[in-house]
């Protein structure tokens, strides 16, 4: 983790002199700070999997009615923080490719995920690498969307959370209904299992990798570079 934690920084200040000459200092600064966000937050997502992995082991020794609450606090942080993550990526990408914020209020990764192909057709801009738009539906499914179905906006009194412990150190939240719903349907509907943080993260730093290579391989078509180009000299 501390390896690919260090390589992310190398890559973005690598990609922030590559991009220097071509916009002015402002917007230099501003793409400095937008996108020194990933790196800010993929260390929060690496504080949150220290705790977990000490605490999935405190976990399966301790007794009581909230033994299990550092873990789940754990679990639901990942979940929170890189939701935070994908949408500052998604800032970074409006800012870029589109020149503005996005207008509508709530996820931005969503709003990258909608808004997508209508960019790269009018922007002309290359799907490099070809599995990022995979990445992007996928990030949003597994991550976003259980934050928002069972972390954020449940919707459901009734919802209640269990702890699942492997026999590999690994650990998941289990949400059911504690008053089963008439309808078998609904109760399956509510009941849902947290992924490994682990796996998510996998998930995360792959997806950064491939918004870096886009990034790289589009900027020169970004609306930094032309807007530059449009601008008059001053006298």
């Amino acid at each position: 983790m501390i390896a690919w934690d260090y390589a992310i920084f190398t890559r973005l200040h690598r990609f922030l002199e590559t991009t220097r000459e071509t916009i002015d200092d402002r917007e230099s600064l501003v793409l400095f700070t937008t996108m020194r966000q990933w790196w800010r937050y993929h260390q929060f997502l690496q504080i949150i999997l220290s705790r977990y992995r000490q605490d999935v082991a405190d976990c399966a020794s301790a007794e009581g009615i909230f033994a299990d609450a550092p873990l789940h606090l754990d679990i639901e942080s990942f979940y929170l923080i890189a939701k935070n993550l994908l949408d500052r990526i998604a800032d970074s990408f409006a800012y870029v490719f589109r020149g503005e914020q996005w207008r509508d209020k709530g996820s931005t990764h969503n709003m990258l995920a909608k808004e997508l192909n209508g960019l790269l057709a009018r922007q002309k801009l290359t799907l490099t690498p070809p599995e990022l738009r995979d990445l992007i539906a996928e990030s949003r499914k597994r991550i976003i969307g259980h934050r928002n179905e069972f972390i954020e906006h449940p919707g459901e009194p009734r919802m209640a959370h269990g702890t699942l412990l492997s026999s590999d150190g690994r650990a998941a939240i289990a949400t059911y209904l504690a008053h089963p719903a008439p309808s078998p349907k609904e109760v399956a509907k509510r009941q849902k299992e947290t992924e490994d943080p682990f796996e998510l993260m996998a998930l995360i730093e792959r997806y950064i990798e491939a918004m870096f290579t886009f990034f790289e391989t589009n900027f020169d078509r970004s609306e930094l570079v032309r807007g530059k180009a449009t601008k008059k000299p001053s006298r």
